[in-house]
């Protein structure tokens, strides 16, 4: 104890130069000194982000000058209690004999010794990760789930109440859980979103670049679920019912529990509906010089059961190790369409489809505190489909059908990250993937104008990763390097490729309030596996999907800047060049009266894209996010089908997302959004000026166990516009804004159970100490 008094007194006397910097020592209530403890100064009133550090093995910090005149100091520490001290009384502390010497008590015992009135701010950002102070933004919201959590968040916005984007993701977003990547298609994860409940969520990361760890070439939304109190269980039950032209309705619940060195979670939902759609297709198509005036109408009805559930385990023998399992399926087993579809040259048709499917996934993994982490996973999934085509005016049967598909799919990797001394790090790994792939199609056709269509084939699919990276420490006191190259190899069927791609993450501190991120990365993205298969499937005699086997995988090159301003305004400026681009379009035959839908390689894909995001409040009332783009985007082809083109555009939107509070017991609040958009490119695709307005109000009652809320969604029924293609002898107009109105009805409740503190153990896999 003497050695470290001396050793403390030593630094802050004389080692460090004489000047204003912000220096003292950190230690438990048995003096002895605290490794790793947060230091951080906000300014005052506002609480904005300054500056931060971590104390080391002496328990001793050092923080520069801050520029604010008013400001606070926050000290931290697992299982301690959070001390602040404002200005002055660090000011007065730094000029004693002893110096700065603070002392963190335990959980158990609560300080009194000063408080400081401030908000602390709702973004920071550390080692190039942004991160939402949830605690603060929960204090202001009546969200119930984690879904409605997220929508809330000034960077990520929800259109359709589902589907969820981050503005400003060069390529799209993905959301992980804990940071791991979630084995669930879209509607399953945003399910299970929609189940978790919303003080659940212990911290939500933003990583717009990620580095090869995390295993996807999407921009990254961390969903970081708070750890269990021991002894304890908590969860929702949730019912939703909606009207889109038809009644569709869901219930659901979770459950989180835990043990001293056990949690779970379950969680199971079960909807049940139907789905209407409608599109109208006008063309003028040309075959053999002869152009024909042609119009097809498709209306599609849906009925659909399904369930969804995810059931996860995680066990930590102690404070370094943790194991995980989980398992999440999807059943579906009435999935029936009704299709009737009516075409100018062909006549009326109708179409019964009647299916199900299945998907189960398996992960187990492991991680270490030291920068282990390590897993293997197993998904199966299994579709079969029967259809059978009429003739409305022959009443005879055009076609039946019937085609299955079954993947399997096992995936493992490893990643590591080891200290090289003086705040480096290195991290390296790999992973690798294989699928395999079995299709059978048999289309059997009556009908002269439809070809029949068999097939019964498999494609093994291997990605094997490996890659290297490093991380600097905050060189100059200002720069911050995440650097990596992976190598990666790609087979499937008789195509592969071994690509090099780059990663690279340079964050410039230049001073507290002004944060710039620059990156660059290199990617590949795969088509599906039923994309690449040799198959032919009719709607109608007119409408026809056709696999492209000779698809490749499409390779990006992403450049990303993004400036944080005073921890709450963000703009990011975005460009990407895709080779190889993947164009969905609609093709007219030249040699006969066929629409042919194919995925297709094209030259390349650019866009250029400014996104500025706002967020504001006015009186601990309304609190609003007004979020303005810019952009310009271009597609080129020399052969899409014997054609070829070079289409670009300019655009931009502005979009205010509103939440007004009403009330504040009961608590109840107003959400309105508006958003223009205008004209675009979706390919070859041209869309007119878009409206978009959104609307609901949400209110919670017994002490916010309870939670009602109503919600509209593309209320003016103008988000989906009429679109067209104007190309050499392609001429298409589509019109697919046909019940797009949604009104939903919300319940949430949430239960809690018994918790036994004195159990509370401490969770310190995500500090790395």
């Amino acid at each position: 104890m003497r050695q470290y008094i001396a050793v403390s007194a030593l630094m802050l006397a004389g080692c460090w130069p004489a000047m204003a910097d912000v220096a003292g020592s950190v230690a438990d209530e048995n003096e002895k000194p605290l490794r790793g403890a947060s230091c951080v100064i906000y300014s005052l009133p506002d609480s904005t982000y300054l500056s931060s550090t971590t104390t080391d093995r002496n328990g001793l910090f050092r923080l520069p000058d801050p520029e604010s005149r008013h400001w606070f100091l926050s000290l931290s520490y697992l299982g301690c209690e959070e001390r602040e001290l404002d200005n002055e009384a660090v000011a007065a502390l730094m000029k004693s004999e002893e110096g700065m010497r603070l002392t963190l008590n335990p959980v158990a015992n609560a300080l009194s010794e000063i408080v400081v009135k401030g908000r602390k701010p709702q973004l920071t950002m550390k080692d190039g990760i942004m991160s939402y102070n949830i605690k603060e933004i929960l204090s202001g919201s009546v969200a119930t789930s984690a879904h409605a959590l997220l929508t809330e968040l000034p960077l990520i916005t929800s259109n359709d109440g589902t589907t969820l984007s981050l503005i400003g993701a060069p390529t799209g977003s993905e959301v992980y859980l804990n940071g791991r990547k979630a084995q669930l298609s879209t509607s399953q994860l945003m399910d299970y979103l929609k189940n978790i409940p919303a003080d659940q969520i212990e911290n939500v990361e933003i990583i717009y670049t990620p580095s090869p760890k995390w295993q996807t070439s999407n921009s990254v939304i961390n969903v970081v679920l708070r750890r269990q109190s021991a002894y304890s269980w908590n969860g929702q039950v949730t019912g939703n019912a909606s009207y889109r032209h038809d009644i569709s309705g869901s219930l659901g619940a979770s459950v989180f529990a835990a043990m001293p060195k056990l949690s779970a979670n379950v969680m199971y939902s079960f909807g049940a509906g139907r789905d209407t759609q409608k599109a109208v297709i006008e063309g003028q198509h040309s075959v053999d010089g002869t152009v024909y005036d042609v119009s097809d109408v498709t209306e599609t009805q849906q009925d659909t059961d399904s369930h969804n559930v995810y059931t996860s385990l995680e066990y930590r023998p102690d404070n370094n190790n943790t194991i995980g399992l989980t398992w999440n399926g999807a059943f579906t087993p009435k999935s029936d369409n009704s299709e009737h579809s009516f075409n100018s040259i062909y006549g009326d048709y109708d179409s019964e489809y009647s299916g199900n499917n299945n998907m189960n996934s398996v992960t187990l993994s492991y991680s270490h505190v030291k920068g282990i982490s390590a897993g293997l996973e197993y998904t199966n999934f299994k579709t079969r489909r029967n259809q059978l085509m009429t003739d409305i005016s022959q009443e005879e049967e055009a076609l039946r059908g019937l085609s299955t598909q079954r993947i399997d799919k096992v995936r493992g990797y490893l990643d590591l990250t080891s200290p090289l001394g003086r705040g480096w790090f290195l991290s390296y790994g790999g992973n690798y993937e294989f699928s395999r792939n079995a299709n059978y199609l048999d289309n059997i056709s009556t009908d002269p104008d439809i070809l029949g269509d068999y097939s019964d084939a498999h494609i093994d699919e291997n990605i094997g990763r490996l890659y290297c990276g490093f991380q600097t420490p905050y060189l100059f006191n200002h720069l911050y390097f995440n650097v990596s190259l992976a190598g990666e190899y790609y087979k499937a069927g008789q195509y592969d490729d071994l690509q090099l791609l780059p990663t690279a993450v340079v964050t410039y501190y230049h001073s507290q309030n002004h944060i710039l991120q620059a990156s660059y990365r290199r990617f590949r993205r795969y088509p599906s596996f039923w994309q690449r298969q040799d198959y032919v499937s009719y709607s109608n005699p007119y409408q026809v999907s056709v696999g492209n086997p000779a698809l490749k995988p499409a390779i990006y090159d992403v450049a990303s800047i993004m400036y944080l301003f005073r921890n709450k305004y963000v703009a990011t400026f975005n460009y990407y060049r895709v080779g190889d681009f993947y164009l969905n379009q609609p093709y007219q035959s030249p040699t006969s009266l066929l629409l042919i839908n194919q995925l297709y390689n094209i030259e390349c894909s650019d866009l250029y894209d400014l996104s500025v995001t706002i967020p504001f409040e006015i009186g601990r009332r309304l609190y609003s996010t007004l979020t303005l783009n810019a952009n310009y985007e271009r597609f080129k082809s020399r052969d899409w089908h014997s054609l070829s083109f070079d289409k670009g555009n300019f655009g931009g939107s502005v979009m205010l997302d509103n939440r007004l509070l009403l009330s504040t017991s009961p608590k109840i609040m107003l959400n309105v959004t508006g958003m223009y958009k205008m004209p675009s490119l979706a390919g070859l695709w041209e869309r007119p000026h878009t409206w978009l307005l959104n609307a609901g109000i949400t209110a919670a009652f017994l002490k916010e166990a309870l939670t009602v809320e109503v919600k509209g969604y593309d209320l003016l029924g103008t988000l989906t516009p009429i679109q067209r293609v104007r190309l050499d002898s392609q001429h298409l107009d589509l019109d697919a804004n046909y019940y797009r109105r949604v009104i939903s009805l919300g319940l949430t409740y949430r239960f809690r159970g018994y918790t036994d503190r004195a159990a509370k153990t401490v969770d310190t896999s995500r500090y790395g100490l």
